[in-house]
């Protein structure tokens, strides 16, 4: 990827604004922020790294904990938003992916979201790999 990710920092800056994104950080991420908020659909895309996704849409996931507030009630800046995940692994679902759809399910928990999906194809350790009928499916859309 081509773009400056920064992890979270922990600073809390980002929850002193709740209309808006209040990251202090200097990079990409608020950009990408702002376009996930004026999107009606977002999907999540990485690869299985040790049951858990890659570090580039880690941190930008982190990053998303500036877009709602518990107090004084859960506001979410992409309340209603559906969000989906598509992942892909070398080795099967069982005992591999359930950590990160659970991860996934509890982000869209705090953002108020709709789960629009979830794929995960196993068995696919490089772009060759994926079954021809996945190709199909995934470069047509």
């Amino acid at each position: 990827h081509s773009k400056n990710l920064k992890g979270c920092m922990g600073c809390g800056k980002c929850k002193e604004k709740t209309d808006t994104i209040g990251c202090v950080q200097k990079d990409d991420v608020p950009e990408i922020l702002e376009k996930m908020i004026n999107s009606q659909l977002v999907i999540f895309s990485s690869p299985l790294y040790f049951w858990g996704f890659s570090a580039p849409i880690k941190a930008i996931i982190d990053r998303t904990y500036g877009l709602y507030t518990n107090q004084p009630e859960h506001t979410s800046l992409v309340d209603g938003q559906r969000q989906a995940l598509i992942a892909t692994g070398a080795g099967a679902y069982e005992d591999n992916a359930e950590g990160m759809i659970a991860a996934f399910g509890r982000m869209q928990k705090y953002h108020k979201a709709i789960n629009a999906g979830e794929l995960f194809i196993g068995s696919c350790t490089t772009p060759d790999a994926l079954a021809p009928c996945v190709r199909i499916v995934v470069t047509s859309n």
